[in-house]
């Protein structure tokens, strides 16, 4: 479980674990998609990418990208 912003229904994003990444969806008061956090694991270079993009009418539009390393 992912959380941002504060207690309204997107607040709070859910994802199925799959082997190296983690898709949170949130969604709207209409069930609709409004935003997804998804981080994919690296194990070759041990480093997590995190792709955040807002849902527009079913159309993701980059919101940010960033990759995490451990120093």
């Amino acid at each position: 479980m992912d959380v941002y912003g504060g207690a309204t229904p997107e607040s709070i994003g859910l994802a199925t674990p799959k082997e190296n990444e983690l898709a949170f969806v949130f969604t709207d008061d209409h069930g609709e998609t409004s935003f997804t956090n998804t981080l994919i694991y690296d194990p070759k270079t041990n480093t997590w990418e995190n792709r955040l993009d807002n849902v527009v009418k079913g159309v993701a539009k980059p919101f940010a990208r960033f990759k995490l390393t451990k120093q």
